[in-house]
């Protein structure tokens, strides 16, 4: 269980890191830090970022009650791993011209290694305690 609650406490930690200042600044963090076309409306990426620290919130959640909640992080497996399919392809064939690419490689590849140790962490909490 060790490692499926260091993957689920660095995820949360990483969600809130993203998640408040897209919320705040979102104009600025993706047209100055990332690279990003200005946005007319970022109302969206506001509630993308609402939705990451609601995320993290449920990471917090798991982690409290572990031991006998471990499974649902098939969830972040399945966020993660859905994630990454889109943002990778998003980066492969559909970033609009004057939009920076490596953001979404980034964030592909991160959701990609994130999927990835949730899944080692649930096989292992598994053979921790299985399913009786």
């Amino acid at each position: 269980m060790s490692l499926l609650r260091r993957v689920l406490g660095i995820g949360a930690a990483a969600l809130v890191v993203i998640g408040v200042p897209l919320a705040v600044i979102p104009g600025t963090i993706l047209e100055r830090v990332l690279g990003q076309r200005p946005l007319g409306d970022d109302v969206w990426v506001r509630l993308f970022a609402i939705a990451l620290i609601v995320i993290a919130l449920f990471h917090v959640l798991i982690i409290r009650k572990l031991d006998d909640v471990w499974w649902w992080c098939w969830a972040f497996v399945i966020f993660d791993g859905v994630s990454a399919i889109v943002v990778i392809v998003h980066a492969a064939i559909g970033v609009p011209e004057g939009s920076a690419a490596w953001p979404w490689w980034l964030y592909g590849a991160v959701s990609g290694l994130f999927a990835a140790g949730y899944v080692v962490g649930i096989a292992r909490a598994g053979q921790e305690k299985p399913f009786v």
